[in-house]
């Protein structure tokens, strides 16, 4: 740190930034508190692979349990008086995943791909293939064991089939409102509001079909904003 003012007096600087890693910024940041003003003209900030670590830290932990059976515990689909018929099901996602300040909402689903190196984890999670299972409209009645029926990946397809058909019906638009909300799965589809009717595109662009997995979907698209 002595070294850093140094360097700023020499060429004649009021400031000098000085980079650290973590373990050595709190240190840095610890005297600077505790020897005021003797440090006050340096700036100490962590590195930018510091800051990227961080920040994909950050973005693991967002997405870590995040998946559609966790989301339906949060919005409690799971629990307590759950809708019977696979259009409110739908609603009440849609409900959930646009009640927020965001203008852009994105949904990325897992796709299942077999054989695939995450044949194991689905095991470990007790996913199956099951039965294959077949959605006929919004009235039709869930499974009375909706959470058991989630571990049938054929069903959870078949699930996120017909959310992707069903939100581009304009009772939607109520709850998309302002919002611009992308869905990617096989494909990504976007979905607007124009004059009350929903809107829905294809977005090949922020597809990502060479993936399988949810997470590495939402980081591919969010590398596009940098």
């Amino acid at each position: 740190m002595r070294q850093a003012q140094q360097m700023a007096e020499e060429c004649s600087e009021d400031y000098m930034e000085v980079t650290y890693d973590l373990a050595i910024a709190k240190v840095a940041l610890q005297l600077q508190s505790t020897e005021k003003p003797k440090y006050n003209n340096l700036f100490i900030h962590l590195g930018s692979f510091h800051i990227m670590m961080a920040y994909f830290k950050a973005v693991g932990k967002f997405i870590d349990n995040c998946g559609l059976t966790n989301i339906m515990e949060n919005a409690e689909i799971l629990s307590g008086d759950v809708p019977s018929s696979f259009g409110n099901i739908s609603k009440k996602l849609m409900q959930v995943f646009t009640a927020n300040s965001a203008d852009t909402v994105i949904i990325a689903f897992d796709r299942y791909i077999f054989p695939s190196i995450k044949d194991n984890e689905h095991s470990l999670r007790r996913r199956v293939k099951g039965q294959r299972f077949q959605i006929n409209g919004p009235d039709q009645i869930r499974p009375s064991n909706f959470a058991d029926a989630l571990k049938n990946i054929y069903f959870k397809e078949t699930l996120v089939d017909f959310i992707i058909d069903d939100w581009a019906n304009d009772y939607m638009a109520p709850f998309i409102g302002s919002k611009t909300i992308l869905v990617n799965y096989l494909q990504c589809h976007q979905y607007k509001v124009c004059q009350g009717k929903v809107q829905r595109t294809s977005e090949s662009s922020l597809a990502c079909p060479g993936h399988e997995e949810a997470d590495t979907k939402i980081v591919f698209r969010l590398s596009l904003d940098f």
